[in-house]
């Protein structure tokens, strides 16, 4: 008997808090809908829309794309983890993962948005039976290049056991204060646990 597979939005939240993912897929609870994720889900689709006219990828080198393939819906019973890669594209350099993010970008991408689109780009590989070169990161004023490597991957992997962990040991996680705390949409229930 094979266990469901685990979201691929499951290892964003684990780099942004474990106890979410238990909050999420141990208790069932859901965080509240705020206006701010539907402006993002409208600029999501706005953004897909151009994606499928665009001839070039975005970003500072400007990469014909030569194939595209949009809303991949994406399963690997190797992996044990399923989700919807945004966008992947063919160009004169390779096969990229574009992972689109509804947010303005400060520094450097965090690794929540990294490991999610490592996951992505594996997935791609395995159902696509193709190699991703690299990861673009597009978000609302600035696109960032990343280049997939063997220690991601790793990393990954070493994420989804931990998920598992989490979830088939229904264990909460230990609190750890975070950066992030204060705007959590789950520190309702967390700060009561």
């Amino acid at each position: 008997m094979s266990e469901e597979p685990i979201p691929v939005s499951m290892i964003k939240q684990y780099h942004y808090c474990p106890r979410v993912v238990y909050f999420l897929m141990v208790q069932g609870v859901r965080e509240r809908t705020t206006a701010y994720m539907e402006e993002g889900k409208e600029m999501q689709m706005k953004e897909e829309s151009r994606d499928e006219r665009r001839k070039t990828l975005f970003g500072g080198r400007k990469m014909k794309v030569l194939e595209s393939w949009h809303n991949l819906h994406l399963r690997s019973e190797r992996l044990g983890i399923e989700g919807v890669a945004d966008l992947v594209v063919r160009t004169p350099d390779g096969y990229f993962l574009v992972e689109r993010k509804s947010v303005p970008l400060r520094g450097r991408p965090p690794p929540s948005h990294i490991y999610q689109a490592a996951a992505y780009a594996m997935l791609a590989e395995e159902n696509m039976r193709i190699i991703i070169r690299g990861i673009v990161m597009k978000y609302l004023n600035k696109t960032y290049e990343i280049s997939l490597t063997e220690q991601m991957r790793r990393h990954v992997i070493w994420t989804i056991k931990q998920i598992k962990k989490i979830v088939n040991n229904e264990m909460l996680p230990p609190f750890k204060k975070r950066r992030q705390c204060p705007s959590c949409g789950y520190r309702w229930i967390c700060l009561g646990v």
